[in-house]
């Protein structure tokens, strides 16, 4: 762009003046220049002394200037160039700016230099803040850079975290199936105790007093916690649990003897056995105070019978004594014959 003076004289041109290196970098340096030189031309353009230079000259009115100037430029033309994405860096948009200002000074170089209101001192305010801005974009982009590099050092920091966070929860999960793993075992060891026989259950009986001593009773009773005993406690009776309850399944997977227990285990419990620990061990009290009952009332029946049968013999042995009697001292009746 360059703008004919009020005298409308003709001058020769000018070589144009080359920029300054000032993009630097691969292709996601050269997009955040670009951007920044938009903002850069949207500064320029919307200043009030910017209008001059927003457009073409018109040479209708000035058909010399093309004599003069053989590379027009213009502010507007920057914009359609640049919104095309014709520029290939900033120096190529740096270079258009920087001829339009050549081309004012080299059209209008007759212009008072102090005159506040010719051409070229128009020129040269829009050229000084178009330096100021062009000098700005590398501390821009150093900022940005920084920023985004703070942001991605806080996004690996909480990453970090985040995976710290997750192997901990995974950790407290383990050590939760474990636990509930242990929980299921106990449940299915009461289970397993349900069907045996006496003789059986005494022996299991004999492994938790055998391993603890203080659970031993006097009257032959006693009430166990399965979650108080202790480990090696809980394997024997598993193992003995296994031998009770039927033959051995076929290994699948390499289970191991505590694989094996669990599926002979499995078949001897019913739904019951799964239900939460609360309701389970309260059915188990319920369970054993029942067979305590019955026990009882066997002992109770058995003690009966043997009464009754004490009772007939003592009849007998009564109306034995009553028919001698009747008979005599020496078994004759009062006629003097013996009893046939």
């Amino acid at each position: 762009m360059g703008l004919p003076n009020a005298g409308g004289q003709t001058h020769r041109k000018r070589a144009t003046v080359a920029p300054a290196r000032l993009s630097a970098g691969g292709d996601g340096t050269v997009k955040a220049e670009l951007k920044e030189a938009k903002k850069v031309l949207k500064d320029l353009m919307g200043r009030q002394v910017a209008w001059l230079f927003n457009k073409p000259v018109d040479v209708t009115k000035y058909p010399q200037y093309y004599e003069v100037i053989s590379h027009p430029m213009d502010l507007g033309t920057i914009r359609k160039k640049l919104e095309g994405g014709e520029y290939e860096d900033l120096d190529a948009f740096t270079s258009d700016l920087r001829l339009v200002w050549h081309n004012c000074y080299t059209f209008n170089r007759d212009d008072q230099p102090n005159d506040p209101n010719s051409v070229t001192s128009m020129a040269r305010e829009l050229e000084h803040r178009s330096e100021e801005l062009l000098k700005q974009i590398p501390q821009v982009l150093e900022r940005e850079r920084a920023e985004k590099l703070d942001k991605e050092t806080d996004a690996a920091k909480d990453l970090k975290k985040q995976l710290r966070e997750m192997q901990k929860a995974q950790l407290l999960q383990q050590e939760l199936m474990m636990k509930q793993m242990q929980q299921m075992q106990q449940q299915m060891m009461m289970g397993g105790m349900a069907p045996l026989g006496a003789n059986d259950l005494s022996k299991a009986v004999k492994i938790i007093q055998d391993n603890n001593p203080s659970l031993a009773s006097g009257d032959g009773h006693i009430e166990v916690d399965i979650n108080a005993l202790d480990n090696p406690t809980l394997w024997r009776l598993w193992d003995y649990l296994e031998k009770c309850n039927g033959p051995k399944p076929k290994k699948s997977g390499g289970g191991g003897k505590r694989g094996s227990a669990a599926n002979s285990l499995l078949s001897n419990i019913d739904a019951a056995s799964m239900r939460n620990p609360h309701q389970l061990q309260q059915d188990q009290r319920q369970q054993a105070q029942r067979q305590r009952d019955e026990q009882r009332l066997r002992e109770r029946e058995e003690r009966e019978r043997q009464r009754q049968g004490a009772g007939i013999d003592m009849m007998g042995q009564q109306k034995a004594m009553t028919e001698a009697d009747q008979w005599g001292g020496d078994g004759f009746d009062e006629y003097g014959l013996g009893g046939f």
